[in-house]
């Protein structure tokens, strides 16, 4: 395929040398060199460092020197570990006119001739921005395929102009038996469980849209933060006197991911698309020394150690933002919290490494894309707020390690969430679900973003530690064991309104 200039910057370094990477060959490559190191003698002196290295390139001197030539292996290893299936490391801008092939590319893959694709729009209390999200989606996807959930009456009353199929949260959750799972063991029986969070949003358009036949085992599901006030050059925060806001390009996340989907080579398909990093950071390296005890660990397993190699290669632990195949959110125990983002890729990462037992002969990667626009919301981002909410994602992934330690001790095997069993989902939820969590975190100095997008600090005012209590994960069978169970009534789910007054609200069973 002859690809224009633009076309060739947006691709990973990989695929425009005419390269696939065995992502499992490289991962269990790697964990093997890190093996065997750990068998050699103290003492190696470093004999040799790739050219690229940045000990090399920066001049810097090495505090360890227990290394030998392996060294050059294992880090080619790790390089083409985290750079594949990366897009757009370039940034490129799809707003650049020379891109047009890109986000023609996109928006064909979005709006494919059988109309396979959904988008969910999970908003919490979202009353200013939701017209804006569900308007520059609904430019995106087919007829029908754009769905807003809320459990907020006012929400769903700014939405219902805007969009195809507006859905109350509350009326599809009442519909799953809550009593029947605590019955069979699945929820403690004496214990609050709180069914609330983006995940669990997300959960009751999914069940919806089951319910109404529109997810099969070749649709792309994407989902996007309703907060968001950039998404295009209509969104609010360019209708404004002031010309210095338009130097922010528009973040357009259903657009990056569909072009990275889009040019995926036909030797893989994708299982989850997600932005690396994009604008602020959110902290997302708070999660990294978790990820490199379970790569480095040397109680656990070669499952851990991969699933650690694995993580590590996450530039943005949660977005928010992704484009996933719908098994992947149909078959993986669901997790109703922050930790929803991170369950979704470690699924990717079961079925890459061939853990999900999914017997399928096509490969399936994990996709990351770079956008160099941010992503402004419409209340900003407190730089506290971010650290704990980083810090609180952290320690969620944290319990399913102790959990995962635990089994490893008692039957010698163990699994991640996205391979639990029936038994594994009760034993996992009695002992965390709903337990309060302390969860401490540092107070840094506040840095703001003006008008331009320029990030500023204040003050370097320094303030002792924090903590905050929330209450432990909890995990739903997958919505396949739900309705294999017979706890959702998919009858009523149907029956649930579309309160969409969209002049191309759909008629029939979804009007």
């Amino acid at each position: 395929m002859q690809y224009s200039k633009l076309e060739f910057k947006f691709l990973p370094e990989h695929l425009r040398n005419g390269q696939v990477i065995d992502i499992p060959y490289i991962v269990k490559r790697l964990d093997a060199a890190n093996e065997a190191l750990k068998t050699k003698p103290l003492g190696y002196t470093l004999q040799s460092l790739t050219e690229f290295s940045p000990v090399v390139k920066e001049r810097k001197r090495l505090r360890e020197t227990n290394f030998n030539a392996s060294h050059d292996d294992r880090e080619k290893l790790d390089i083409q570990l985290n750079n594949a299936f990366y897009f757009n490391s370039e940034n490129v801008d799809l707003g650049d006119p020379d891109a047009q092939s890109i986000v023609e590319a996109a928006r064909d893959f979005l709006y494919p001739s059988d109309r396979n694709r959904l988008w969910l729009l999970p908003a919490f209390v979202e009353r200013e921005t939701i017209a804006h999200v569900a308007t520059y989606h609904q430019r995106l996807l087919p007829r029908g395929r754009v769905i807003v959930v809320s459990p907020d009456q006012k929400t769903l009353t700014a939405a219902a102009p805007h969009c195809d199929v507006v859905i109350d949260q509350c009326q599809v959750l009442e519909q799953i038996n809550i009593n029947a799972l605590r019955e069979e063991g699945f929820l403690p029986k004496h214990r609050n469980v709180r069914l609330s969070g983006k995940g669990t949003t997300l959960l009751a358009g999914f069940i919806w849209a089951m319910a109404h036949g529109l997810i099969n085992d070749k649709t792309y599901i994407g989902h996007t933060d309703t907060d968001e006030i950039n998404l295009d050059f209509y969104g609010p925060y360019y209708q404004t006197d002031s010309k210095e806001r338009l130097h922010v390009i528009p973040y357009r996340p259903a657009e990056y991911m569909a072009a990275a989907a889009a040019y995926m080579p036909s030797s893989h398909q994708i299982s989850v698309v997600q932005p690396a990093k994009a604008g602020v950071r959110r902290k997302g390296e708070v999660c990294l020394p978790a990820w490199m005890m379970m790569a480095n660990t040397t109680i656990g397993d070669a499952k851990m150690r991969q699933m650690g190699l694995e993580l590590c290669r996450v530039a943005w632990p949660s977005p928010g933002e992704a484009i996933v195949w719908a098994p992947v959110y149909r078959d993986m125990p669901w997790q109703g919290t922050t930790g929803f983002d991170l369950d979704r890729y470690a699924k990717a990462f079961y079925i890459e490494m061939g853990f999900s037992g999914l017997g399928s002969n096509e490969n399936y990667a994990f996709v990351q894309v770079g956008i160099p626009a941010p992503k402004i919301e419409s209340y900003g981002v407190s730089e506290v707020d971010d650290i704990g909410q980083a810090i609180w994602a952290t320690s969620i992934y944290s319990t399913q390690e102790q959990f995962y330690y635990h089994q490893l001790m008692k039957e010698g095997s163990a699994e991640f969430a996205p391979g639990y069993s029936d038994d594994l989902i009760k034993a996992f939820n009695e002992q965390f679900a709903g337990v309060e969590l302390r969860v401490p975190f540092t107070c840094p100095p506040e840095i703001l973003q003006d008008d331009s997008g320029k990030l500023y600090i204040v003050s370097e005012d320094s303030n002792p530690n924090r903590a905050m209590y929330c209450a432990g994960p909890f995990y739903y069978p997958s919505p396949t064991r739900m309705l294999e169970m017979g706890v959702i009534n998919l009858d009523k789910v149907r029956e649930v309104p579309n309160l969409s007054t969209s002049a191309n609200k759909l008629p029939g069973s979804l009007g």
